[in-house]
């Protein structure tokens, strides 16, 4: 069975939904990761209905097959956020979690749908200057859980395990490989407005990579600098949900 094909499958996981939510979060996961990172927010983010995305081949979807190539993942990640959009709403991605995230606003304009508040993007350069290194994802096992461990998002015991390891690193290449063939395309600027945040000890994001992003908005447009590195989101989650509470504003252009 293509990923394609896998269209009945729980594409959104939601956290803490209350019928008094003013706004709905959809929360894309860095790489190799699920929904399940998103679980812990419902406690501070209070009056959000916060859904983790949840990508076939992860989290509980992992015997289904995985996704390879970003514009595919994308059209069918709209199709099955489509039916969520009937309220004002924002997207959050970490990592290669905000290209996802910013991609599919891309083709939400394309199709003429609803517009998110606000496009958080975590942990990313902005996508017309991204410098793509070396091909990552068919890395030799011994390198490729070296340059895991170096970042710190993967847990210790899986990558010392031969067995978890062996479970756990074709998720990693899969993800790697969308980014490894993502080809960013010319278009105008978003009518949303961006934030885009990054960890002051991050080795893959500076600064001026995430400024970058301000060219990616017609609208208003701020990036913030939080203590951490790469996975800044696990290690100063306080932080970053403080940040998020201020800005995730339900009046949305439509």
């Amino acid at each position: 069975m293509s990923a394609e094909a896998a269209s009945d499958a729980p594409w959104i996981i939601r956290y803490g939904a209350t019928a008094g939510a003013t706004i709905r979060l959809f929360c894309f996961p860095y790489a190799g990761a699920g929904a399940w990172v998103f679980a812990p927010w419902s406690r501070s983010l209070r009056g959000v209905d916060i859904c983790g995305v949840e990508l076939p081949g992860h989290g509980s979807r992992l015997s289904e097959p995985r996704y390879t190539r970003l514009n595919a993942l994308v059209r069918r990640a709209a199709a099955a956020l489509r039916p969520y959009l009937d309220m004002p709403f924002a997207l959050f991605g970490h990592s290669i979690g905000g290209l996802v995230a910013f991609e599919l606003t891309r083709t939400l304009r394309r199709e003429r749908l609803s517009l998110p508040t606000r496009l958080f993007v975590s942990a990313l350069a902005a996508p017309h200057i991204y410098q793509r290194a070396s091909r990552r994802h068919d890395m030799p096992d011994g390198e490729l859980v070296k340059r895991l461990a170096e970042l710190g998002g993967t847990p210790s015991e899986i990558l010392a395990d031969p067995e978890l390891a062996e479970l756990f690193l074709p998720i990693i290449r899969s993800d790697l490989q969308l980014l490894d063939t993502y080809e960013y395309l010319s278009e105008e600027p978003l009518a949303c407005p961006i934030t885009a945040f990054g960890g002051a000890d991050d080795p893959l994001t500076n600064s001026e990579a995430l400024a970058a992003w301000r060219d990616q908005t017609s609208a208003a447009f701020s990036f913030q600098t939080l203590p951490g590195g790469h996975f800044f989101l696990n290690t100063h989650r306080s932080e970053l949900l403080q940040a998020l509470t201020g800005e995730l504003e339900p009046a949305a252009p439509r």
